[in-house]
């Protein structure tokens, strides 16, 4: 338990040294290929690097006297330094607890969101324009893609900017975006708590409205 706050520490800072890059850096860079790559790959080298660690293996020594073996691991902790360790593990437990229901809070929302988009999807109806295949929905919701599909609201199509808004998607579809948000929200999920995290996710998704 200790381990994985102290990774989620360390992996923490990690998304925050790379957004503070990016926003130095490559903010108003218009290479947006490039921002896509960095900002993917920096969220993921977020989370390698304090994984990859030398393990040093602690052998218990014993010194023999005669038929008898003594630990030299004995610490000889008094009562009041036994009480601030349990604290310690108490507050430790309770941050543990806290990161994994946040988890799993925004792990709901996820799966929700992908859902929802799934149903809007199979009530639609099939379209062609232009060669470009499309679902009309008669649902209130703004156009989307979702992997290889576009979904357009039965009202823009005809809507004189429907061509700008099917080519954006289309677009979206065709450089495969849907991955990099479901990865930029899964690695989310393990960060919810950093501020830097959110900034992150959200440049990912902003860089992404952007031809590459």
């Amino acid at each position: 338990m200790e381990a994985f706050i102290t990774y989620l520490i360390k992996s923490s800072i990690g998304v925050a040294v790379f957004y503070i890059a990016y926003y130095l850096l490559f903010q108003k860079s218009k290479n947006f290929t490039f921002n896509r790559i960095f900002l993917i790959s920096s969220f993921l080298i977020s989370f390698i690097i304090p994984a990859i660690k030398i393990r040093v293996e602690q052998t218990l020594q014993q010194i023999q006297f005669g038929n008898y073996a003594f630990s030299t691991t004995g610490t000889g902790q008094t009562t009041a330094e036994n009480l601030q360790n349990l604290n310690e593990l108490n507050y430790l437990s309770l941050l543990f607890w806290v990161l994994i229901i946040g988890a799993v809070f925004f792990l709901i929302k996820l799966i929700i969101g992908n859902i929802r988009a799934l149903t809007i999807i199979h009530k639609g109806s099939k379209a062609v324009h232009n060669n470009v295949s499309y679902t009309i929905s008669n649902e209130n919701i703004h156009p989307f893609s979702y992997f290889s599909k576009i979904i357009i609201p039965h009202d823009l199509t005809q809507d004189e900017s429907f061509e700008i808004i099917l080519n954006h998607e289309y677009m979206h579809v065709n450089e495969k975006h849907t991955i990099d948000v479901i990865l930029a929200e899964i690695l989310f999920l393990f960060q919810w708590f950093n501020p830097f995290a959110w900034l992150l996710r959200d440049s990912i998704k902003s860089n992404l409205e952007y031809p590459h």
